[in-house]
């Protein structure tokens, strides 16, 4: 209420200081009506029906003149003659504010909605890339086969007259709909120094959801040498389980900063949830040994909960 008699006020005030001009109101305006028809919505079929609006007379008054001044540029003998601008502005029609307001709302009925959305099926998408220089010669070939299952292909190779530039990547990864969905990736990867492999199941039933990871990796450099391997496994059966194991292993050896260590470290975890309560398991091993500047040091730990 309070919104709508400042609202009111305002316009009162802006229409008393244009009727100062002592204009007459034009008499031959009479209110508008709009109709918009009634129409449907497509895919999702809803239905409306005609609305009927009706707008408040309105028009123009009689323009206003503007007066602009003469100049003349000194010693060119140029000048511009005054002009008399005529600008229109708007008149501010009566405002009446009913007291009982009634909106009408146009009808919507929602049709049968459909079910299923059909996707257009994806064909066969394949990539080749091939790169020659004197140094090195690289390819690279992928692709997506979209059949029975969705499978993505990537390989790439290398082949150089230098040993630390050759390599060869593979990959694969396919999404299978039979009972359920289940995604499979496999990755590896070989090169003098480093290798690496990657393998990684995730399946989704209605009930039952479960999930496996392996990766391994391996470094031999002169001065390092390491392996890493870490595993991943859970499910959402009767009991749900979660559990994992990281292992490193590396030996440090350089002769010319007279430094060498080896060392391990052990760490797994094991999460296992039935219906009332849940077990938690922890451990955690590792040993160094080794000599910084030819002097040797060693340590251990272990904890577990």
């Amino acid at each position: 209420d309070q919104a709508l008699a400042f609202v009111t006020e305002s316009y009162n005030i802006a229409k008393i200081k244009f009727d100062e001009y002592k204009v007459k109101k034009p008499t031959t305006k009479q209110p508008r009506t709009f109709q918009i028809p009634g129409y449907t919505i497509p895919i999702v079929n809803i239905e409306t029906s005609p609305v009927t609006v009706e707008m408040f007379p309105f028009g123009y008054l009689i323009p206003k003149g503007i007066n602009t001044p003469n100049f003349t540029i000194l010693g060119s003998g140029f000048s511009v003659p005054s002009y008399n601008l005529v600008l229109p502005f708007l008149e501010l029609p009566a405002l009446h504010v009913p007291k009982f307001l009634e909106i009408s709302l146009p009808e919507f009925k929602v049709l049968n909605m459909p079910r299923n959305i059909f996707i257009p099926a994806l064909g066969n998408i394949t990539y080749d890339f091939s790169f020659k220089s004197s140094i090195i010669t690289l390819n690279v070939n992928a692709g997506l086969y979209n059949q029975s299952d969705i499978v993505a292909h990537v390989i790439s190779s290398s082949s150089s007259v230098i040993d630390a530039l050759q390599y060869k990547l593979e990959g694969t990864s396919s999404l299978t709909r039979k009972r359920g969905l289940k995604l499979a990736t496999a990755l590896s990867l070989s090169n003098e120094y480093v290798e690496g492999k990657h393998d990684s199941t995730i399946s989704l039933a209605k009930k039952n959801m479960e999930a496996s990871i392996m990766t391994t990796a391996k470094i031999h450099l002169p001065i390092l040498r390491m392996n890493f391997t870490q595993e991943l496994n859970g499910n959402t059966k009767s009991k749900q389980a979660i559990s994992s194991s990281i292992e490193l292993k590396y030996d440090f050896n350089s002769p010319s900063l007279y430094s060498a260590t080896t060392g391990t470290v052990d760490h797994k975890f094991h999460l296992e949830s039935p219906a009332s309560y849940f077990s938690f398991e922890s451990s955690i091993k590792g040993e160094i040994n080794g000599s910084v500047l030819s002097r040797e040091y060693s340590g251990t730990i272990a904890s577990e909960f």
